[in-house]
């Protein structure tokens, strides 16, 4: 048995473009159902890992129809994992993946399922810039990137933002702050305030009525801006209301759709 690095993640940066991923499009023949064999530790990495990779050993084939894929943090907006091979006991481990500025912290890092070889990494990995969709396929030799997609990028988000329709309805609000709506990836909006008044203090934000789980890059839940500047979340859904309150008074802006 050989222990395995996830090392193609360094080929990412020509990775081909590619449609939406689609998970039963890498199906696998069946899934594993004998006893789970003693996990490889071979190499330093899986020596310093032996706990994580052990307790992965034992858990259920959650990916790729005889892996058992458990991951944890490695930083602020970071996380990554080991594979681990129940019926043979190889290692392999997965990249790091972070978060870039403006990332929802509720955005599944990886997306896997035991029926499917496939593996989607959501983030940043190494040099790149933005955020980005990441694919792998569970292979015999390990884990092979074979293609990502940047899914936003700062200037990208403004551009979208700037060419979406104007809110339906809006009152006083629109006296100190500008909103900007634009799509962010399947299921999440980025919403961009800009400040029109010299100085506001954005002290909280209702979307929805309270039925949208709200993301800002530090996790606040309001913000001080000056005059031009801009801050922006990232929301769980389609945002048709929104209501601020601020320190130049509340205010309610509203979408058709």
């Amino acid at each position: 048995m050989r222990y395995l690095l996830a090392a193609a993640v360094f080929i990412l940066s020509g990775g081909a473009a590619y449609a939406d991923p689609e998970f039963n499009r890498y199906p696998v023949g069946s899934i594993y159902n004998g006893p789970h064999a003693k996990p490889d530790f071979t190499g330093k990495d899986a020596v310093l890992f032996r706990t994580r990779i052990r307790d992965a050993s034992k858990k259920p084939i959650n990916f790729s129809g005889e892996y058992s894929l458990q991951t944890w943090g490695c930083g602020t907006g970071c996380e990554t994992g080991v594979v681990v091979n129940i019926r043979t006991g190889q290692v392999s481990f997965l990249p790091s993946v972070e978060s870039s500025a403006g990332d929802a912290t509720f955005v599944d890092r990886f997306q896997y399922k035991a029926t499917s070889s496939l593996l989607v990494a959501t983030g940043t990995i190494g040099e790149d810039k933005g955020t980005y969709e990441y694919l792998f396929r569970m292979e015999p030799s390990g884990l092979v990137a074979f293609g990502k997609k940047q899914i936003s990028t700062e200037n990208e988000a403004s551009i979208q933002a700037d060419t979406q329709a104007a809110p339906t309805n809006r009152d006083q609000s629109e006296n100190y702050v500008s909103v900007l709506k634009a799509p962010f990836s399947e299921g999440i909006w980025r919403l961009t305030f800009v400040a029109k008044s010299d100085k506001l203090a954005i002290q909280s934000i209702s979307i929805n009525r309270g039925n949208c789980q709200i993301s800002s890059p530090a996790g606040e839940t309001g913000a001080r801006l000056k005059f031009g500047d801009r801050w922006s979340v990232l929301v769980k859904c389609n945002p048709i209301e929104l209501v601020i309150n601020s320190d130049q008074g509340s205010g309610k802006i509203t979408w058709d759709n």
